[in-house]
């Protein structure tokens, strides 16, 4: 990852791609030595973020029913997925946090 100002960046796809660290954000802490940092791209229309978190576990596809009284700041609630209690993130809540203009029509 680079800086630019105040902004963890990527190079993407022949594209600057701004960085949330989704870690930092929700209070965790991420090992200074980590080599490898694990970003899931989001878009929507041509917009274009990544979310760098702490580890990707796997990937479902399931039917969910969200419990919203775990939700808090960053966490839009939790779901039993496989047996277990998984906190589902806000992502919309965490890049608005960061980009308030991300979802509106015009961004310059």
């Amino acid at each position: 990852m680079e800086r630019v100002g105040t902004r963890d960046v990527v190079q993407y796809r022949d594209e600057i791609l701004p960085i949330i660290d989704v870690c930092a954000l929700l209070g965790g802490r991420r090992d200074p030595d980590e080599r490898v940092i694990p970003v899931i791209v989001y878009s929507e229309g041509a917009k274009t973020v990544g979310l760098a978190v702490g580890a990707i576990h796997d990937v479902v596809d399931v039917e969910l029913k969200i419990d919203r009284r775990a939700a808090q700041r960053g966490i839009e609630g939790a779901a039993v997925i496989g047996g277990k209690v998984i906190a589902l993130l806000d992502v919309r809540g965490v890049i608005q946090s960061q980009d308030p203009s991300f979802f509106s029509e015009t961004r310059a």
